[in-house]
């Protein structure tokens, strides 16, 4: 097992938390202040998917390496709850993507000035979607199921 691999993963996964917390507290302790909105769009831009995305990165180097500490093995599980946390946003936003085309079909009655992006938004709703639906599937095999069998690695 090389531990360094699931060491590197977990200490970007707790400065990640770290600053997500962090900054989260600048704006519970100061309410009032001018640059929460920086913040705020900080955390919801960068921060919170950095953090979604280490979590994930830990619980498949977890798994990957499959540490014999029992207590590495129940964080590797715990991970997979990030995981399908991004797959349902990601697979929400897939949803939505088309029906925002369709509402702005059924309102303006054309496919707007430039279709390309139509053929865009439901490109991009097929990609949210498939990736989603694949975080939450190993999310689940990784919650419920543990290891995956070798064949469907």
């Amino acid at each position: 097992m090389s531990t360094g691999t699931v060491r590197f993963a977990l200490i970007k996964l707790l400065v990640s938390a770290i600053v997500l917390a962090f900054l989260s507290a600048l704006i519970i302790a100061n309410p009032h202040s001018s640059a929460n909105g920086i913040i705020g769009g900080l955390i919801i831009v960068v921060i919170f998917p950095s953090t979604l995305l280490f979590g994930i990165d830990a619980s498949k180097a977890i798994k990957r390496e499959t540490p014999s500490h029992r207590s590495v093995q129940i964080l590797g599980k715990a991970l997979g709850v990030p995981q399908g946390v991004f797959g349902v946003i990601l697979v929400a936003f897939g949803v939505v993507f088309p029906i925002m085309g369709i509402r702005d079909f059924i309102e303006t009655g054309s496919l707007g000035e430039n279709p390309v992006f139509r053929l865009v938004y439901i490109g991009t709703a097929i990609l949210m979607f498939s990736v989603g639906y694949h975080y939450v599937k190993e999310s689940l095999w990784l919650l419920v199921f543990g290891r995956k069998p070798n064949n469907e690695q």
